[in-house]
């Protein structure tokens, strides 16, 4: 889920399954019979503007591209960048990549 503020900041809003060791001790402790819970991540503003060009169809080159543009950085910073965010989501299971000319099923 993502919110929008008025200052126009986002925070992501995620779903994680908690790792088989430590959902017994997790339901002991939080006293929930979940297994599910809820992360955020707040993004900083370089954060938001990548965010907001993913759209499933443009390359990572294309986000490389239009942030380094936009933000005046050198290409190396802007690749290194959003790399890292991107692996960051990732990480995360926010998004998904796939190589150029994968067809989706």
């Amino acid at each position: 889920m993502e919110e929008q503020f008025e200052n126009g900041e986002i925070r992501l809003t995620y779903q994680v399954q908690i790792k088989p060791w430590f959902q017994g001790l997790f339901k002991k402790i939080a006293n929930r019979d979940s297994d599910i819970i809820n992360r955020k991540l707040q993004l900083d503003p370089l954060g938001e503007s990548v965010w907001q060009m993913i759209d499933g169809r443009r390359s990572v080159k294309t986000l490389i591209n239009t942030f380094q543009e936009t933000h005046q950085l050198n290409m190396r910073e802007a690749e290194l960048s959003v790399t890292a965010f991107l692996k960051e989501l990732g990480k995360r299971g926010l998004v998904l990549m796939k190589e150029a000319g994968e067809k989706k099923v």
